[in-house]
């Protein structure tokens, strides 16, 4: 498997800490970006399609990894509004994974509306193995 990069939109510091630990676990090789929540992230985006000179190794991420309940925009807002962006930017190939504490059927259905959401991760109830999986199913 090629390289991945990986966008964390979390506005918990610990979940966005233990998700780059089971990155590293898995033995993917990748470069990791985070931010604290759905406003951030899309200022992540056009701030590198403006300015050139933003852009690290790895961007645009690959995968985004994204959590539902955030303050000033969550998960949903952000689903909408990148939905709308991502064509006019270079993250045409970006592709989401819910990444949340919710184990709710609701949103198991409304990440079903977006077809670049390839995955629903509950936090605290999966194992590296099971991430690699994910992963590797979702970048190919």
């Amino acid at each position: 498997m090629n390289k991945i990069s990986a966008l964390i939109i979390d506005d918990s510091e610990i979940d966005r800490y233990l998700l780059k630990r089971h990155l590293s676990d898995t033995g993917l090789d990748s470069d990791v970006f985070e931010v604290s929540n759905g406003m951030e992230a899309l200022e992540f985006f056009h701030q590198r399609e403006k300015d050139e000179s933003l852009r690290q190794e790895g961007y645009p991420p690959t995968l985004i990894f994204l959590d539902i309940n955030m303050p000033l925009l969550n998960g949903w807002d952000f689903l909408e509004q990148f939905s709308a962006i991502k064509a006019s930017f270079d993250v045409h190939s970006c592709v989401v994974m819910m990444f949340t504490s919710s184990n709710h059927q609701s949103d198991l259905e409304e990440m079903k509306k977006y077809d670049f959401v390839k995955g629903y991760l509950v936090k605290g109830s999966f194992t590296v193995d099971e991430l690699r999986e994910k992963i590797v199913q979702s970048t190919v």
